[in-house]
């Protein structure tokens, strides 16, 4: 270029090195002794200079005079363009302008002492923003690097359709590998794909949306490779079109578990409370439990305190294996796990083959695996166990072992309500199968005079549920009398009584008029009922049909007064043959005296007709005892000499029959008070029975 062109560019050179963003500056290097630190001159600025350094009137100064304590490697820099004349390109921090800034520096070359030019730009605000960044992003490391949850920064891998096809690792924190149960140093960088084989599909649809549409999700599902669930947040990350996402997420597992435990109670609860037989409840939980866990069979058994025998109640069993009836758990156990079965402690046996407490060829015959034996208590006693039973060994987990232990706790309750109820049900049958075939009608009745709870007997003669003194509709079919004669009023029948708190016992006679006109005579028991506050709640009824009663004891009282007629009209039909015969014995004994033979025939017929005047006697008495009309005259007797009496009269009837009857005297008089004439009679009555 000829010097004419270059004059004719110097003011554009100029209004560039003018308006220029950049600070400049062209230095010169100052010589200093040896030992001393390098130094430059300012030969020439910009005006971006002061904007970019804020330092003004450096020109002619060097730059440990504008700017004393200028580090040392900002001096080496220059020292070494000027030396070498190779460019450099470096930031660095001035502490004593608290500034970042970013330089070029190079060599003028024909100059001498060496000139270097220098271009700055101030970048502190860059650099607080870069440690800003740098805070963060290490802030974030350190976070998802100490938190719980899992954290995986991907990338999505498309097809040439652009659909996702897979996605890679790329970063992961530590909890990654226990919630996955992935080693981060063997899958870093693999795809998906690669880390699990067998990954659902759904993972790569679902991440793809975050990824490639830039959507946000939060959502609960399933690897079935892992065996876990999971909670997931995903969201993307980078530039849009990047394919780069981030997700947090953590194990909810046992959550799921737990869940789907409680629903699974909630089901068993809520289909047993249906069923009334023990053998279909035991059916029920059994297939149930089946579903969700390896069991082969469970089963029901009775513990006695201080007894190895132990019997079984019921049994659920999937296998036709029989389980015995009756065991002795040392058959089963060693002493100490015996022991923990008495003491009602939970019994977890994993392998009944390797586990030293048990006896592995008694579990091995009976083709179980592993074994829980769980205690149901009832407040502090217990005297059953459910067991258990697994073909395989198996690792029962805690909330395995606290899901069995609510079924039993629900299973057990049930089963004996059940066995209570159908126990009920007997009872209730048996009981209403008395009530009904009794003869005669029993009933509750309330305080307001409703049939509460009757058999058909008592319906009979209630026929509208509330007895007759409180329905208007029946007082005039039910009558009772006074023993003057009065007709009772409603108030003073029994159930009116006994809702006053009296006990009717042992009742009131009353004829019924039934709905088709029939008399119908009853006798009415009622009795109040009580409860703990001594309040009637209500009465018993009892009313017995008497009819027939009725009808013998006027079949009975008319027979009695026939025979009592009877009775009186043949004691007086046999006393006029009787006077007759005495007459005539009269006769013969004046008509001659001096035949003994016929005096002794006389006395003979004489003591006969005294018998037969005694017996009609007799008649008539019992005639007169019947109807109540007998009269007792009471007198000072001296009792020997009425049995003296009445051996004499008796004697000859004796000698006629070849025996002898004797009389020896107390010898002393024995006085009582009574009827000469039935005082004699019951000695004659005494002697003649004998």
């Amino acid at each position: 270029m000829s010097n004419g062109q270059s004059d004719a560019l110097l003011p554009s050179y100029r209004t560039a090195f003018e308006s220029m963003s950049q600070g400049f500056c062209l230095l010169e290097k100052v010589p200093t002794p040896a030992g001393t630190p390098s130094d430059f001159r300012f030969l020439l600025t910009n005006p971006a200079f002061e904007q970019q350094s804020s330092l003004q009137n450096v020109v002619g100064k060097t730059i440990l005079e504008a700017l004393p304590g200028t580090e040392p490697q900002v001096m080496a820099y220059y020292d070494q363009v000027a030396l070498t004349g190779q460019p450099v390109h470096f930031q660095v921090y001035l502490s004593a302008l608290d500034r970042w800034m970013d330089t070029h520096a190079f060599r003028l070359e024909g100059h001498d002492p060496p000139r270097v030019a220098v271009l700055f730009a101030n970048i502190t605000e860059n650099k607080k923003a870069e440690e800003a960044l740098r805070q963060s992003e290490q802030k974030y490391r350190t976070l998802f690097n100490s938190i719980d949850e899992a954290y995986a920064f991907c990338q999505i891998i498309t097809d040439q359709a652009g659909q996702p096809v897979d996605y890679r690792f790329l970063e992961m924190n530590p909890a990654f590998e226990n919630i996955t149960g992935l080693c981060i140093e063997k899958i870093l960088g693999q795809t998906a794909r690669q880390a699990i084989p067998g990954l659902e599909d759904f993972w790569i649809e679902t991440f793809g949306q975050v990824a490639l549409q830039g959507q946000t999700l939060r959502f609960e599902n399933q690897s079935a490779p892992l065996d876990r669930w999971y909670d997931v947040y995903a969201g993307p990350a980078g530039e849009a079109g990047s394919g780069l996402f981030a997700v947090v997420f953590k194990d909810i597992s046992e959550r799921k578990r737990q869940q789907a435990q409680q629903a699974l109670l909630a089901e068993i609860i809520d289909a047993i409370s249906e069923l009334a037989d023990p053998d279909q409840i035991m059916d029920l939980v059994g297939q149930k439990l089946m579903a969700v866990l390896p069991l082969s069979s469970f089963s029901i058994w009775q513990i006695l305190p201080h007894s190895d025998e132990v019997t079984r109640r019921f049994i659920w069993a999937k296998d036709p294996r029989p389980i015995p009836q009756q065991a002795n758990l040392r058959e089963f156990f060693d002493r100490q796990a015996s022991d923990l079965i008495h003491q009602g402690e939970n019994l977890v046996i994993t392998n009944t083959q390797t586990d030293p407490r048990v006896q592995g060829p008694a579990f091995k015959a009976l083709g179980i695996g592993s074994y829980v034996g769980l205690p149901y208590r009832q407040a502090e006693n217990w005297k059953s166990m459910l067991s258990f039973f697994s073909p395989i060994a198996y690792d029962w987990q805690p909330d395995q072992i606290a899901l069995l232990t609510d079924v039993m706790n629900r299973l057990l309750p049930r089963i004996e309500r059940a066995q209570a109820e159908a126990a009920l049900k007997a009872s209730e049958a048996r009981l209403k199968a008395f009530f009904e075939s009794l003869p005669l009608g029993v009933g509750e009745i309330d305080c307001n005079g409703k049939l509460v709870l009757a058999n058909r007997e008592m319906q009979r003669f209630v026929p509208r549920g509330i007895v007759p003194s409180r329905d208007p509709t029946l007082q005039d079919r039910w009558q009772a009398y006074h023993p003057d004669g009065r007709r009772l009023h409603p108030e003073e029948y029994p159930s009116a009584r006994a809702l006053r708190g009296e006990r009717v016992v042992p009742g009131v006679e009353m004829l019924y008029t039934d709905d088709e006109g029939r008399p119908i005579w009853t006798r009415v028991v009622t009795v109040p009922i009580w409860n703990d506050e001594r309040q009637i709640t209500g009465i018993v009824a009892i009313v017995t049909d008497i009819s027939q009663l009725k009808q013998a004891e006027e079949a009975l009282r008319l027979a009695d007064r026939r025979k009592d007629e009877f009775l009186a009209m043949l004691a007086h039909e046999l006393r006029n043959p009787l006077a007759s015969i005495r007459l005539g014995l009269g006769l013969l004994s004046w008509t001659d005296e001096t035949d003994p033979v016929q005096q002794q025939t006389v006395r003979l017929i004489n003591q006969q007709v005294d018998h037969l005047v005694r017996l009609v006697d007799e008649l008539l008495d019992v005639s007169r005892i019947s109807r109540g009309k007998i009269q007792l005259k009471t007198q000072r007797l001296e009792l020997g000499a009425l049995i003296q009496d009445a051996v004499a009269a008796i004697r000859p009837q004796y000698e006629a029959l070849g025996k002898g009857l004797h009389f020896t005297p107390w010898g002393k008089p024995l006085f009582v008070q009574g009827d000469a004439t039935r005082l004699g009679q019951v000695v004659t009555n005494l002697l003649t029975n004998g």
